[in-house]
């Protein structure tokens, strides 16, 4: 099912291509870890190509798909759609720790194109309250 137009999915590839890596929380690398590197959509190619940081309190990135992710699988799959088992990783994958304020002011010291953050509430909340976004 697609749910942006060709206007808009080009603006966020753009986007994507832009970045210098992905900054994400571990809950939100395992889910997309089980999509992107299977996935055939236009956005896969910069999702597979920027590195990862990954921030983990545990160090680990073990994957543990979120209910979200497993309904949205079953649906694919019902609806006639392949559906790939997910990979064990992902390409060009780092992992940080617990340091999120120190680690991403040593990202941001480091010469290179813009960081993008993805996550879900938990680790937007600590980047917002640490200050850490710049737009």
């Amino acid at each position: 099912m697609r749910t942006l137009d060709r206007q808009a999915t080009a603006w966020i590839e753009q986007t994507l291509w832009q970045a210098g890596a992905h900054l994400v929380g571990r809950r939100t690398y395992a889910d997309m870890a089980a999509y992107w590197p299977t996935s055939a959509e236009s956005l896969a190619s910069p999702m597979n190509a920027i590195p990862k940081i990954v921030f983990s309190r545990s160090g680990s990135i073990a994957y543990e798909p979120t209910t979200a992710l497993r309904d949205a699988t079953d649906a694919r799959r019902r609806a006639g759609f392949p559906v790939v088992a997910p990979a064990a990783g992902w390409a060009d994958t780092r992992v940080l720790g617990a340091d999120l304020a120190g680690q991403i002011a040593a990202l941001k010291a480091e010469s290179g194109k813009d960081l993008l953050v993805h996550g879900g509430a938990s680790f937007a909340r600590s980047v917002i309250r640490l200050g850490l976004i710049d737009e």
